[in-house]
């Protein structure tokens, strides 16, 4: 087959692949052609198409004859167009050595039909299996083919179950018998976890891998900051908080070898943002810094700093938008510690008119989601503010 025959029979191929989409995957009574204006038929019609027209025309009846299109031409004899026999599809495919695109779909719904899901990757495969029946297609963007797909699904189901801090190596091993193979599909798992996880927290310039922390899985080892009136023990030394002045960086081992010392501070205060951690100075407290959606090593702080100090009350401090309240109900429910909510009312926002920002239209959706939502209800009246004067403000601008 030369490069003329190759190009009518692939050109007619992908139109018919492209074409079925629209037809909810039924192939019957398509028509699939190419008219003089495709690339693949451009020696037609070119200055010097009638070099060519002769030898073509032999090319494309022999093609005819062996089933495999059909040949329209005018009354004069001039061709027309070439037309794919949709019923040779299947062998058009094999000659031109091409995956079939039927066998792809039927090997993906198997996939999606019959792999155990957990978690958020539930809704990821409902969704692509009823996409792919009813489009006759699916989204490349997430995964190349079912393989890729088989791959994907493991390692969102490992994402869902990863509850203690792990490397990217470690778990791509773990997970996929490769250090690398994770890092190959790593942006089409961060793409679907941030479509269809319902309680991830993120902007859209978010890093994959600041993504990937909120499920434990880390490039390096991540560590919690904490200051304010805190006394310790690690390795039989003995370190104050207050004394020593500064904000102290413990790590997954350091949390778990740590030993507090008695007394403590009253309250206990987690922090959203990195500079309000940083300028945060009310007297007998401790103050951890969330950096956003808290992780494991996080996590595991605070539900020790819980269990061994005599706390009064416990705040969560955070931006009053929908980031902010999906991570302070997320922060209860994940530590089962009782955070009340500091300063993310309606007062802050009349009291700092200069900084409030204006809602998105995605802001708006999920906000008015979360007014219909029991479990946002501590929000609901700061909520509906918000929704009425078009605003969402930063925790920055209370600093």
């Amino acid at each position: 087959m030369d490069e003329f025959e190759y190009g009518v029979l692939t050109s007619l191929v992908k139109k018919y692949n492209d074409s079925v989409v629209s037809k909810g995957g039924s192939c019957r009574n398509l028509k699939i052609s190419l008219t003089l204006k495709h690339k693949a038929l451009s020696s037609y019609s070119g200055r010097d198409s009638f070099k060519f027209i002769d030898d073509n025309d032999k090319k494309l009846a022999a093609l005819e004859k062996r089933g495999y299109i059909f040949v329209r031409r005018d009354k004069n004899g001039a061709l027309e167009s070439v037309d794919l026999n949709i019923s040779a599809v299947e062998e058009v495919i094999k000659v031109c050595g091409l995956d079939s695109k039927s066998v792809h779909l039927k090997n993906i719904l198997e996939i999606l039909q019959n792999t155990p899901v957990y978690g958020f990757t539930v809704q990821f495969v409902h969704s692509e299996r009823e996409y792919v029946a009813t489009k006759y297609e699916w989204h490349k963007s997430y995964y190349a083919d079912e393989g890729e797909l088989s791959l994907i699904i493991k390692v969102l189901n490992a994402m869902v179950s990863q509850s203690e801090e792990i490397m990217e190596r470690d778990f791509s091993v773990r997970v996929l018998g490769d250090s690398k193979a994770f890092a190959h599909i790593s942006n089409k798992v961060v793409a679907i976890a941030k479509k269809f996880d319902s309680q991830l927290v993120f902007e859209e310039g978010d890093s994959a891998e600041y993504i990937l922390q909120n499920y434990n899985i880390v490039k390096n080892s991540t560590y919690a900051l904490i200051k304010g009136n805190l006394k310790f023990e690690l390795n039989g030394q003995a370190i104050d908080l207050n004394k020593l002045g500064f904000e102290y960086a413990l790590s997954d081992a350091m949390i778990k070898n740590i030993k507090f010392l008695s007394p403590s501070a009253n309250t206990l205060f987690t922090v959203e943002n990195l500079t309000t951690f940083y300028k945060f100075k009310l007297e007998d407290c401790v103050v951890v810094y969330l950096a956003g959606f808290h992780n494991h090593t996080k996590q595991m702080l605070l539900k020790k700093l819980y269990a061994d100090c005599a706390f009064k009350k416990c705040y969560h401090f955070g931006d009053i938008d929908v980031g902010g309240f999906m991570i302070y109900n997320n922060l209860v429910r994940s530590t089962s510690i009782p955070f009340e909510p500091y300063c993310m009312g309606i007062k802050q926002l009349k009291e700092h008119t200069y900084a409030l920002r204006p809602l998105t239209s995605n802001d708006k959706k999920r906000l008015e989601d979360m007014q219909n939502d029991e479990q946002y209800s501590t929000f609901h009246e700061t909520i509906a503010y918000m929704l009425a004067h078009d605003a969402k403000l930063e925790q920055e601008a209370l600093d």
